[in-house]
């Protein structure tokens, strides 16, 4: 369990520095995140919002699943269980709704006519 433990540990945290990165230097020159007259590129926000979304996504549910063996193998009573996953569970329902409504409010802003609201 601590192995799996750390290698999700070294993950998440790979994966929140990886999203800091990406959107320190989403453009090239830096500054023109900013300065959108100065010349250079930049990562299309909706695929670096769609690639985020998914990888929080993952990441919580990760976080989620993690707990579980150590709850079950737990001598107590079903009743204190189901309130002890209850309690794990209001992190993953918290994290549900605004993953949904991200994806929902990503797909009504991307260009694409099919997506269109009439």
């Amino acid at each position: 369990m601590r192995l799996t433990l750390g290698i999700a540990s070294i993950l998440i945290a790979g994966w929140s520095v990886a999203q800091v990165l990406v959107a320190i230097f989403s453009c090239s020159p830096v500054e023109k995140f900013w300065d959108s007259t100065l010349p250079g590129s930049c990562v299309s926000s909706f695929s670096f919002w769609y690639v985020q979304g998914a990888g929080n996504i993952i990441t919580d549910v990760a976080i989620f699943i993690l707990p579980l063996p150590v709850l079950a193998r737990l001598e107590l009573r079903r009743r204190q269980k189901a309130l002890l996953l209850g309690i794990f569970s209001l992190g993953f329902f918290v994290s549900l709704p605004s993953s949904l409504l991200s994806l929902l409010s990503f797909s009504l802003l991307t260009p694409n006519p099919m997506l269109q609201i009439r």
